[in-house]
């Protein structure tokens, strides 16, 4: 299975969100942590254009 370095990390945050509602804030934190290695977290003006780096990564 294939995704984008974008859909990689939009997965995670979306899982780090569940894993907070939960009460496993380490186990979301790391998560989130991870997510932010992929993509910044921060909204810059490449990404809200669409010209955010879309390179694939593998799963």
């Amino acid at each position: 299975m294939r995704f984008t370095r974008k859909e990689a990390a939009l997965n995670q945050i979306n899982l780090a969100i569940r894993l907070f509602h939960e009460g496993e804030f380490a186990g979301g934190a790391t998560i989130l942590f991870m997510a932010s290695s992929i993509v910044p977290l921060s909204v810059s003006s490449s990404s809200i254009n669409g010209t955010a780096d879309s390179s694939v990564v593998s799963a």
